[in-house]
């Protein structure tokens, strides 16, 4: 993905997991177009302590091209 978009990393200063940000919002320049993180679930989970979460959108957005 560093390939095609900027990518930024950061870690979480509570749970000192890290999370990306990354793209271009096709609504706000200023703003990234998705995240992805590593999420830690609740303890009384025994079998799956962690997982990756992938945020982008909803964008209200249609570019026509005519």
């Amino acid at each position: 993905m560093d390939k095609k978009y900027i990518i930024i990393d950061f870690t979480d200063k509570e749970t000192n997991l890290i999370y990306y940000l990354g793209g271009e919002s096709p609504t706000d320049k200023d703003m990234p177009g998705f995240s992805i993180s590593i999420i830690k679930y609740n303890d009384d989970l025994d079998e799956k302590k962690y997982g990756v979460r992938v945020d982008y959108g909803p964008y209200n957005y249609v570019k026509e091209e005519l």
